[in-house]
């Protein structure tokens, strides 16, 4: 017998807690470890080369990030701002 959505979601709020919470984070900690492993590769690789070649690829990813964040910074303004905007405006549109 399958479970419904809701019944699922109750299992998250009324079962284990530490099973809920697990429900929850493996998704985050998994993508969050994939996220990592670049620069542990990088580190572990460039830090035989020496310190010059460690800063190098350093350098780069604040720059990158920087540039991510200035890039992203629209579209949290459209999709964080469209909650507000849409229930001001209401069912009507207008």
């Amino acid at each position: 017998m399958q479970r419904t959505a809701i019944e699922a979601d109750r299992g998250i709020l009324y079962g284990s807690l530490r099973r809920g919470i697990w429900r929850l984070a493996w998704p985050v900690l998994l993508s969050q470890a994939l996220m990592m492993f670049p620069g542990l590769y990088d580190a572990v690789w460039l830090g035989r080369l020496g310190p010059e070649a460690q800063a190098a690829p350093g350098l780069a990813m604040s720059a990158r990030f920087t540039m991510i964040s200035v890039l992203m910074a629209p579209n949290f303004g459209r999709w964080g701002g469209g909650g507000p905007l849409c229930r001001r405006t209401g069912p009507g549109g207008s």
